[in-house]
């Protein structure tokens, strides 16, 4: 009798160590189950997980030749995955020529397009867009200024130009290119004053 004990005893051990182990792989599937649903259930919840914030950021475009032709950096950068616009703060947008920096943007915030490459610059708590010239060539100052293909510009929300030597102009919108240095072929809509320097 007793030999039938341990014979039986044993087989209950061997039975149950693999129907333990087939227990808690199901239970832990089951588990990794409830888990994904509840992340899943989360993530459709509040969208805005599905955004990704980059420290840092960098957008560019290049020539041809592989010359960076402007270069945005922003302190902060908050991708949204499935638009790819980039929602920007602490912005700084440069011009290049000769791999010289020829004009410089600055805005507080922003956001860009990473498909198209458009960008638009906005003023926040007080502090504006500012574009400045190489050497002093250009200055303007904007509360909104979008960026587009060809250095084209739409600056509006009252606009300030300074072209040093030559006149101050302010006025509610202005449209023009950005030519390296400086802006080029704008022109001022609404409000319109200007001040010609004459030397």
């Amino acid at each position: 009798m007793a030999i039938i004990n341990a014979r039986v005893i044993k087989f209950i051990v061997a039975i149950a160590i693999p129907a333990g182990m087939v227990w808690g792989f199901m239970s832990a599937q089951k588990h990794a189950d409830t888990e994904i649903k509840q992340f899943n259930q989360k993530q459709s919840a509040d969208p805005t997980k599905q955004n990704v914030e980059i420290k840092g950021y960098e957008l560019k475009e290049v020539d041809d030749q592989n010359n960076v032709r402007w270069q945005l950096k922003a302190d902060l950068g908050t991708r949204d995955s499935n638009t790819h616009m980039v929602n920007l703060t602490g912005i700084t947008v440069e011009y290049y020529k000769d791999g010289q920096v020829k004009m410089k943007l600055s805005a507080p915030a922003g956001e860009a397009n990473e498909q198209t490459n458009h960008v638009k610059l906005a003023s926040q708590n007080g502090r504006r867009v500012v574009a400045e010239g190489d050497g002093g060539k250009t200055h303007m100052e904007t509360s909104s200024l979008e960026l587009s293909k060809n250095n084209q510009f739409i600056a509006t929300d009252g606009v300030n130009i300074n072209l040093p030597g030559v006149a101050k102009i302010s006025g509610n919108r202005a449209e023009g290119n950005i030519n390296i240095s400086e802006l080029n072929n704008f022109k001022i809509i609404g409000n319109t004053h200007a001040a010609i320097v004459v030397n």
